[in-house]
């Protein structure tokens, strides 16, 4: 073996430099880009905006929607993303409130691996890095994705508040790492408290352990049930009957992650090829170099078969709430990723994943980049604009070639820049869901043929309301029957404007 390689793989810095250069790298799409490649997130940020600037002089939001922001789940980004707008313009602090998720993966990252000093380096942990770009970070699902770091931090300590001696500090920290996760995100909470009672049974051997590990989280997992069934309940959806899909369907969501984030279209070889190559590194690092040394290991091969196994296994919908199968996927791959870092790296193999994160790491960068210069094909049409004006977004083909289009709808809400850039207005699609902090005042929300349904668009019914149409890729039959009634006075890539006549 060289000596070199040798030495890269038992050294400490190397490690930690590798981990900081990551980090940087997967800053890099948040802050370089004009527009990050999440498809809700314009929507998170807007109802962000809202917050902060309903009562600003010169703005009509206090004339079309109320703001209902309280201590209640999901309201972590939300507080983050206005607390920096006090101080920061909200593009800005939109920026800031993404980077803690990277920030927060790379935390848990080092502090894995300082967790076990004397087995040297971690290198397979550097493969959560290509894992921080999955499908809910394309998905723009902002909440969630804060409640994926908080997940494992809280499973963590769960795991040292089990086998350390019971104290005030240990109840507090706990219950903290809970508070924050339920705020968060309700359903990562639930899986939270289920991989936690899971996680106490391990201590069978000492009936006081499993009893403070499943007593800590049963509470709060009661409290998440009561109150969806609460939230739910004159709306008919906690009695509605769960939706599942097709399992093939479920296993090539999934695969996503390694295909490229494209299955229909065609898989990116290369990144599949990428990924191969990582699968038999692992493999072979642990049977032929026999590195099977933390205790940990089997606890998380469990939950990431768990966790696999519910993506195939549970509902996608339960009234009104869906992707319920799917956002495990994520959480899945998070394991894969604790699963590599219990896997001892030497010599050669050290280096090899290093150059194979950074390879896949660019790949998703540059994916990252090529859907924001799709997303900036909308600047130029919202610019022209007026403040404070009506707007109907009419969005015929809401995919990008980068993606799968069967799950993804990057260019549904590009339309949303509009109240970011611009200011103002009013435009019918702003999440309709109780959690979310900003709704219409009653009667203010405009008509509209459906998000989904352009193509039921009838001048007579819904023109009423708006002054400005923002069109894409609409066919040539509805172009010349909506030019009927308004003028063209905009053009960009696939977007059209066109102002009532």
């Amino acid at each position: 073996m060289p000596v070199d390689a040798r030495h890269f793989a038992d050294s400490r810095k190397a490690w930690i430099v590798a981990v900081l250069a990551l980090t940087a790298i997967s800053l890099g799409p948040i802050w370089l880009f004009q527009f990050p490649a999440m498809q809700d997130y314009p929507q998170h940020l807007a109802q962000s905006n809202i917050l902060m600037s309903k009562d600003s002089p010169g703005l009509d939001y206090r004339d079309n929607f109320e703001c209902r922001f309280k201590v209640a789940p999901y309201m972590t980004f939300y507080l983050v993303t206005a607390g920096f707008s006090y101080f920061l313009p909200v593009e800005i602090a939109g920026r800031i409130a993404v980077s803690l998720y990277v920030l927060g993966i790379a935390l848990l990252v080092l502090g894995l691996g300082s967790r076990s000093k004397e087995e040297g380096p971690k290198w397979g942990l550097l493969v959560f890095f290509p894992f921080l770009f999955n499908q809910n970070y394309f998905l723009g699902v902002t909440n969630y994705l804060y409640s994926l770091f908080l997940l494992f931090f809280a499973l963590l300590d769960h795991q040292k508040f089990c086998e350390s001696h019971l104290g005030i500090w240990s109840i507090c920290r706990q219950l903290l790492w809970q508070l924050l996760l339920f705020l968060t995100h309700p359903f990562t909470y639930l899986v939270f408290a289920f991989l936690a009672a899971v996680q106490s049974f391990f201590y069978l051997w000492e009936r006081s352990q499993v009893q403070r590990g499943l007593f800590s989280s049963a509470p709060g997992a009661l409290v998440v049930i009561l109150w969806y069934f609460a939230a739910n309940f004159d709306k008919g959806g906690s009695t509605a009957s769960p939706v599942w899909l097709n399992p093939i369907t479920s296993f090539e969501y999934y695969l996503l992650m390694f295909s490229g984030m494209r299955w229909l279209g065609g898989v990116d070889k290369l990144v599949a090829a990428l990924w191969a190559a990582m699968v038999l590194l692992m493999i072979s690092a642990f049977f032929v170099q026999d590195s099977r040394t933390d205790k940990s290991f089997r606890r998380y091969l469990l939950y990431f078969g768990l966790a696999t196994v519910s993506v195939l296994a549970l509902p996608f919908r339960i009234g009104n709430y869906t992707f319920i199968n799917l956002r495990i996927a994520a959480i899945s791959y998070f394991f894969l990723g604790l699963i590599c870092g219990q896997i001892r790296l030497k010599g050669i193999s050290s280096i090899s994943c290093v150059v194979l994160v950074v390879a896949l790491l660019s790949f998703s960068v540059q994916k990252q980049w090529r859907i924001s210069e799709e997303i900036k094909e909308i600047e130029p049409i919202v610019k022209l604009i007026p403040k404070n004006s009506p707007v109907l977004p009419l969005v015929f083909d809401r995919s990008s070639p980068e993606l799968d289009r069967r799950y993804f709808d990057m260019h549904l809400h590009d339309y949303i820049y509009y109240h970011l850039i611009v200011g103002g207005g009013v435009t019918p699609y702003f999440f309709k869901q109780d959690m979310t902090p900003v709704h219409y005042l009653p009667g203010r929300e405009p008509p509209a043929p459906g998000e989904y349904d352009p193509y039921h668009f009838l001048w007579e019914k819904y023109s009423t309301a708006y002054r400005y149409f923002i069109v894409r890729s609409a066919p040539k039959a509805f172009i010349q029957y909506i030019q009927n009634f308004t003028d063209v006075i905009g053009h960009s890539g696939k977007w059209l404007l066109l102002e009532k006549r």
